[in-house]
């Protein structure tokens, strides 16, 4: 498990370093560093969408050596989701921080799962089961389709994956044997 690093005040000391050279941003913030919020894991850093240039990434950078929370080759606040995924509609994003110069929005917890659930990462899947088990879900079929509705490219195997992780085979299995038609209909018309 990683360490927990107090992002809330390197945000606020981002926030000091924008308004010091009349700079502002917006980033909407998913992965880890919502998990972490969650009490479910650590992260190393906070995956962002942003818009990147030089005197902003300079900025980051001072910011993380300033509280020492830049690990090596990976800076506290990166865009690289940026380049994997597409940005979040507004409607799938949430205000955490409204400060003067820095504006912190994150992704709902569905579009958070959406993100998890298309990716092929085993602790990607192992994240969803945590949130799903959080949250209550209980409705395979009905996360599948709401994802789906948001523009995800997903299988739902990964979404019983995920379940699977949350309450365990036997739920899983369970579950397959009322719905076997519903999921296998899904299945096929993924292919």
């Amino acid at each position: 498990m990683s360490k927990y690093i107090d992002f809330e005040a390197a945000f606020q000391a981002l926030n000091d370093m924008l308004a010091l050279h009349h700079l502002s941003l917006h980033i909407i913030c998913c992965g880890g560093y919502l998990l972490q919020r969650m009490g479910f894991r650590g992260t190393i850093d906070v995956d962002a969408f942003y818009k990147s240039n030089e005197e902003i990434d300079l900025l980051i950078r001072r910011v993380g050596a300033l509280l020492d929370i830049n690990t090596g080759r990976t800076i506290w606040l990166n865009n690289a989701v940026s380049a994997m995924s597409d940005w979040p509609d507004s409607q799938y994003c949430e205000k955490l921080h409204g400060l003067s110069n820095l504006t912190v929005d994150r992704v709902t917890i569905e579009y958070l799962l959406g993100m998890k659930l298309s990716s092929t990462r085993p602790i990607d899947k192992e994240d969803a089961g945590h949130i799903i088990k959080a949250k209550g879900l209980d409705n395979p079929i009905g996360l599948y389709c709401l994802l789906a509705s948001m523009s995800f490219r997903l299988s739902m195997v990964s979404v019983l994956e995920a379940f699977a992780f949350a309450y365990g085979d036997e739920w899983r299995a369970a579950y397959w044997k009322e719905h076997s038609k519903e999921i296998l209909d899904l299945l096929n018309s993924e292919w």
